[in-house]
């Protein structure tokens, strides 16, 4: 193998690569036999026009087609392995033999290559490993009725196109030609699968990634425009990127020119011979198209020119001639800006105002999709993207992390439902998560270049680095919060300190800088009063760390989440919006890019009442006491219950000058300031202890928070007051109630109510341990199980604490106790509620039952009953709630009705998962024995005999019958353009695309049924029929006297339909007298199907080959209307010849339906088995099922049909393990193999 400089070779000269191979192939004539060989001589199945096995079968032909094109002037030649992954030769049975096959592939092109750069090494050749997209798509629904549905998944394709390139790059070739592209997110997948084998060999291996556009639309068949797909793909060892195929180069050359324009990359073309005509010859001789590359060239729009199909190596011949007098496109550098791409690119510069990304679908601001998520409502969730875009946000921001913890599944289906709505696909994504899995499930959804994260040095440089490194494998940019193993970086030197570090580790990894945006992290506007609060943070070190960071790392985008500055103030919107309003002006003088925010979260600084406007900029400005507690003061004042908070307030002043002697002191009471062994505001003993006189003005406050009525900052201010009213030197009662230990727990972040109810425990004279910030949760077992020794004075920290505020020693409270009386857990984070779970499934492992409380940010009372309490079975999980619920709550712990108290909160929380699982469940449901009493119970008096029993057979139907019956809005949907047809073919904006198509479509409709190449047959038989329960039962004789066989139904169980259906509704009842009958059929357009798409590609049209797959798939589907039709007509005799229109027909505008197994009604696709062995369908029409009871040949269809007029479609829904049981048994069947079949069925 000789070593020659690619890139080098790209960089001096325009490089051409070859034709199309399959055009060649074609021309030899070759028979079964010679894709057989000797190697698959008893394959039993068909191989023509499978030319991958040609690189084992006849290499002779492959060798001679290299050499053509080398002769010609090819720089480049690509391998005999288009089609050769796993996925896609599955259909030969050859999935087995992939690395075999791209091997010998490369190695023959590999050999031919050598011997021509031998015999002038001045002119070094090269090979391209070919890698087309396959036969399955990761972005595009297979089932119109299901958008959310895939036919594969990332990791399947990256594992299929992973084998491939593997047996490439082992046959030698140099680079690898992702080729014929129609979905980029296939692309991608190929893309990441070469990086994973570069990773692995530690070398680099280019790769060449070139686009499919459908039509003159210059979109490609997922929707993207040619800038978006240039986005999406250049990242990893990416070296260029073009298009092909498709077109002819007359009509491609507009969207080679708008992709020249931007590709900071080499740019490709190679083009159609023009357009096949009738016969499949292309119309563009060698000097037509040399003619018009040359004018590609002379514009300086190519690096690497080629051809497609229809050309051979005369067209390459005349195309190197041309590419040799004329100099390459000079490739740009990349002009610094923040590239991403839905559908659609998005260009993110740097501006006097920054991007408003709406927040409407983030789990942890809206409420209402948080709700979606959490009860699988992905539609509604859906909606909620398209929301924030339809009111001008330029990203579909998305975030699932709920408490519930919904994780990888929920963002997965969510963006698949979400991706194929256009409106909402057009955007690019944001997917923001707190947890890398959820991430990465992710960007494996997106075809665009998404923005991902936020990434952080939370867990340290090495995962960091893994993480960075994998967002570029996955081609996304990736926004990085400011926070390390310590927490957040909150003043403006953590801030720079730890920016410094993420570039120089972004540096080490060769991130493009470009591809970042960072969050210097908002600072809320701190708290009056509440001096336990970490205050190294204010909202001005925000906007100096912007300023310091755009002038250290230029090509960095800067971002912040707005809500955090004013969050305290919710849920007052006049004072939210003011606030943000202000810091979002401060924030674009200091050079923000992206701001994530709601816009009527927003208001303008112009908008903003002149008395409101002051405090807010104050507040910002200063962050002082003063400042704050005036913002506060109008914030009193303006609230509904202003008059009833000023009396909460009042009381509460009173009730703290109040105080008794401590202990002992010798007096009885009395109400004079005591000194150091006082205690503040305490009545006399109660059942809980000691009750403070101020609990209940504070318990007020806390009840309007709760309830929604004021904001945390008038709470906060209650708590204020209490601390205010300490004397000089005493931080707490001495009389202390209580031993708690305290941590945040694996993310740091904005947690308000921590500081607040850490100071109201110390005040009211409890004993608090807090650890800090705790990134292992193991660290808080082992505190639990080795307390301090005895007599070690307890503080407000622990070893290894995070918190900066001074330390709180209680005096007097020593750790005298063997026990803590409970664990105050914080989570701000999905991630770190998810391990608040971990950490209790080990506490409950090492035996524990000390209390649990959690409460933070993400910490929500369902979460706590459902996800939390159960991991934790011998004790306790309490969902804290506002500062002063916890306070009563620990309290009640530590008091002597602790059992009872914690058995009530225990009967609560058995209450609302009990809830949850209904809800969960979707809709409640009835019993079985319940849902057959809610049947359907049809009039059959009017159901006759038929006309004829029995089995008719269409060996070989007329296609031409068929043809008016095609469902044209299923076609065009199922192509990427829904709407209604006809009047689709005159939309303003599609009707151009979708008039195209149709002519396209009917032209190849005439050339199939003129050639005879596509055969539809079909099986339909009539047998008599009774209901006996839930099962159809069929019989031999009009007399239902002889049982032929069962066919057991199931039913719907769902307490919301007011009739739970089954298909044997629809059947006469044994007991009655009504004759009834019921119709089985199968048939299949599969045959001939490919021979007719293999004619297609060798013809050199890949798009001819899908539309010929789309056509035979809606060709099967008319086949079965008319078969249906045939059956009332000549079996049943309930319809005239003639009686009903096309229309009618296709609007479903007659009696009896015809549900084929596996739809919603009837899930159980074994049944095809059943009917196979009834009506003799291998024998009579060749059909066949596989292990999985497939149909083959495929498009096929197979099911019942039934004359009810009161027939529908309906679907079943989810039965539960009754129902299962039953039906296993009538069925004979093994319940396991049932939960296989039908698994979406089943109750989880």
């Amino acid at each position: 193998m000789l070593k020659f400089s690619l890139l080098s070779e790209l960089s001096r000269r325009i490089l051409v690569l070859d034709g199309g191979l399959g055009t060649m192939v074609q021309a030899y004539g070759l028979g079964e036999q010679d894709y057989r060989g000797d190697m698959f001589r008893d394959w039993p199945v068909p191989l023509k026009g499978c030319n991958e096995t040609l690189a084992l079968t006849r290499p002779d032909v492959l060798t001679e087609i290299h050499e053509a094109y080398l002769q010609a002037g090819a720089d480049i030649i690509s391998t005999d392995s288009f089609n050769a992954n796993a996925l896609s030769l599955s259909d030969q049975m050859l999935d087995f033999y992939v690395y075999d096959i791209c091997r010998a592939a490369a190695s023959l092109a590999r050999a031919a290559a050598d011997r021509f750069t031998l015999s002038n090494p001045s002119k070094p050749r090269f090979v391209a490993g070919s890698v087309g997209p396959g036969n399955r798509s990761a972005s595009i629904s297979p089932d119109v009725n299901r958008p959310g549905a895939r036919a594969v998944t990332f990791d399947e394709l990256k594992q299929a196109y992973y084998d491939q390139v593997r047996g490439l790059v082992d046959g030698g070739a140099d680079l690898i030609l992702i080729e014929t592209f129609f979905d980029t997110l296939n692309a991608k997948a190929a893309i990441f699968a070469v990086g994973e084998l570069s990773r692995e060999r530690k070398t680099r291996i280019p790769v060449m990634v070139s686009g499919t556009l459908t039509d003159v639309s210059g979109r490609t068949l997922s929707g993207q425009t040619v800038e978006a797909f240039y986005t999406s793909v250049h990242h990893g060892d990416v070296i260029s990127v073009g298009l092909n195929c498709g077109l002819g180069a007359e009509k491609m050359r507009p969207y080679i020119e708008r992709l020249a324009a931007v590709a900071a990359c080499a740019v490709s073309a190679h083009p159609n011979a023009g357009l096949p005509d009738k016969e499949g010859h292309y119309d563009e001789t060698p000097e037509m198209m040399a003619e018009t590359v040359e004018q590609y060239l002379s514009a300086g729009l190519l690096n690497i020119v080629g051809g497609c199909c229809g050309t051979t190596p005369v067209h390459i011949a005349a195309i190197a001639a041309v590419a040799a007098r004329t100099t390459p496109r000079t490739i740009p550098e990349p002009d610094g800006n923040l590239l991403l791409s839905g559908l659609e690119p998005l260009r993110i510069a740097s501006g006097p105002e920054p991007l408003t990304v709406g927040l409407q679908a983030d789990a942890t601001v809206s409420p209402e999709f948080a709700v979606a998520i959490r009860d699988k409502r992905y539609e509604t969730a859906a909606n909620a993207m398209r929301a924030a875009i339809e009111t001008g946000s330029p990203l579909a921001a998305v975030c699932v992390d709920d408490a519930m913890g919904a994780g990888p599944a929920a963002i997965r289906d969510l963006l698949n439902i979400a991706m194929a709505t256009p409106e909402t696909a057009r955007v690019p994504v944001a997917i923001l998560s707190s947890d890398w899995k959820t991430l990465e499930a992710g960007m494996q959804c997106v075809q665009g270049k998404p923005l991902i994260g936020p990434l952080s040095l939370a867990d340290g440089d090495e995962e960091f680095v893994r993480r960075v490194s994998l967002a570029a494998r996955y081609g996304a940019a990736v926004l990085v919060a400011l926070a390390d193993e310590e927490g957040d970086a909150r003043s403006y030197r953590r801030k720079t300190s730890v920016a410094a570090r993420v570039a120089g580790l972004l540096e080490r990894t060769g991130f493009p800088s470009c591809d970042v945006a960072v969050d210097p992290g908002v600072c809320p506007v701190p708290a009056s009063g509440i001096g336990e609060e970490d205050t190294s943070g204010m909202p001005s070190d925000f906007f100096d760390a912007c300023r310091g960071i755009r002038q250290q790392y230029p090509q960095w985008k800067l971002c912040g989440r707005i809500g955090v500055v004013s969050d305290r103030y919710r849920p007052d919107p006049g004072v939210c919006r003011a606030l943000n309003g202000v810091w979002l002006s401060r924030a674009a003088e200091a050079g923000l890019d992206l701001a994530f925010a709601d816009e009527d979260a927003l208001r303008s600084v112009e908008e903003i009442p002149e008395e409101l406007l002051g405090l807010c900029e104050k507040a910002i400005a200063g962050s002082d006491a003063a400042s704050v507690a005036a913002l506060t003061d109008y914030v009193l004042g303006h609230n509904p219950e202003a008059e009833r908070l000023r009396s909460l307030f009042r009381d509460l002043k009173d009730r703290t000058a109040v105080t008794v002697p401590g202990e002992g002191s010798g007096q009885d009471g009395g109400t004079e300031t005591g000194g150091a062994g006082d205690s503040i505001g305490y009545a006399k003993e109660t059942a809980t202890g000691l009750t403070p006189l101020w609990l209940e003005p504070l318990a007020g406050l806390g009840e309007l928070y709760r309830a929604g009525t004021i904001p945390f900052a008038l709470l906060e201010r209650g708590i204020s007051v209490v601390t205010g009213a300490l004397p000089d030197g005493v931080a707490a009662c001495s009389r202390g109630w209580g031993r708690v230990l305290m941590a945040t727990v694996g993310d740091d972040g904005y947690d308000p109510g921590r500081a607040a109810l850490k100071t109201l425990l110390l005040v009211s004279g409890c004993r608090v341990e807090d650890m800090g910030l705790v990134r292992e949760p193991r660290r808080i077992i082992e505190r639990c199980l080795n307390l301090p020794e005895t007599g070690a004075a307890m503080t407000g920290k622990t070893a290894g604490s995070t918190d900066k505020s001074p330390e709180t020693t209680v005096p007097g409270v020593v750790g005298d106790t063997n026990r803590f009386d409970a664990v105050l857990l914080r989570g701000v984070s999905a991630r770190g509620v998810g391990q608040i779970a971990f950490l209790l499934a080990v506490a409950q492992k090492q035996g524990l039952q000390i209390p649990f409380l959690v409460g933070g940010p993400a910490a929500s009372a369902l979460q706590t009953a459902v996800g939390l309490a159960p991991q934790y079975g011998a004790g306790a999980v309490l969902y804290g709630g506002e500062p002063v619920a916890t306070w009563r709550a620990l309290r009640r712990i530590a008091s002597p009705e602790k059992d009872m108290f914690l058995i009530d909160v225990q009967m609560e929380q058995m209450a609302l998962r009990e809830e949850y699982a209904d809800r969960a469940k979707n809709k409640p449901f009835r019993t079985l024995s319940e849902a057959r009493a809610h049947a359907l119970k049809p009039d059959f008096g009017t159901v006759r005999l038929p006309a004829k029993t029995g089995r008719e057979v269409f060996a070989d139907y007329d296609l031409k019958r068929l043809v008016p019956l095609i469902n044209w809005s299923y076609f065009f949907g199922l192509a990427g353009l829904p709407g209604r047809y006809p009047d689709l073919l005159d939309d303003p904006v599609k009707g151009v695309q979708a008039r195209q198509l149709y002519d396209d479509a009917r032209q190849l409709l005439d050339e199939v049924t003129e050639s005879g190449v596509l055969h539809a047959r079909g099986i339909v038989a009539l047998y008599p029929a009774r209901r006996d329960g839930d099962d159809i039962v069929l019989y031999e004789d009009t007399a239902c006297t002889r049982e032929l066989h069962r066919l057991p139904q199931l039913r719907n169980q769902q307490t919301s339909q007011a009739v739970n259906l089954s298909l044997a509704d629809f059947v006469a009842p044994v007991d009655g007298d009504a004759p009834d009958c019921v119709g089985l059929y199968a048939l299949t357009l599969g045959d001939g199907l490919a021979t007719w798409i293999t004619r297609c590609r060798e013809e050199g049209s890949e798009s001819r080959a899908k539309l010929a797959e789309l056509l035979a798939g809606r060709l099967c589907e008319a086949f079965a209307e008319e078969l249906h039709r045939y059956a009332r007509i000549h079996l049943w005799g309930i319809e005239q010849e003639g009686q009903l229109s096309t229309e009618e027909l296709l609007a479903g505008d007659y009696p009896g339906i015809r549900p084929a197994f596996g739809i919603p009604s009837c899930p159980d696709r074994s049944y095809r088995e059943t009917v196979f062995r009834l009506l003799g369908v291998p024998a009579a029409i060749g059909m066949r099922l596989n292990e999985n009871f497939d149909m083959e040949p495929a498009p096929a269809a197979c099911g019942l049909i039934f004359a009810s007029a009161e027939a529908r479609n309906f679907s079943v829904g989810q039965i539960d393990a009754e129902q299962l049981e039953t039906y296993a048994r009538r069925r004979n069947m093994p319940v396991e193999l049932l939960r296989k079949l039908i698994r979406q069925y089943i109750q989880s």
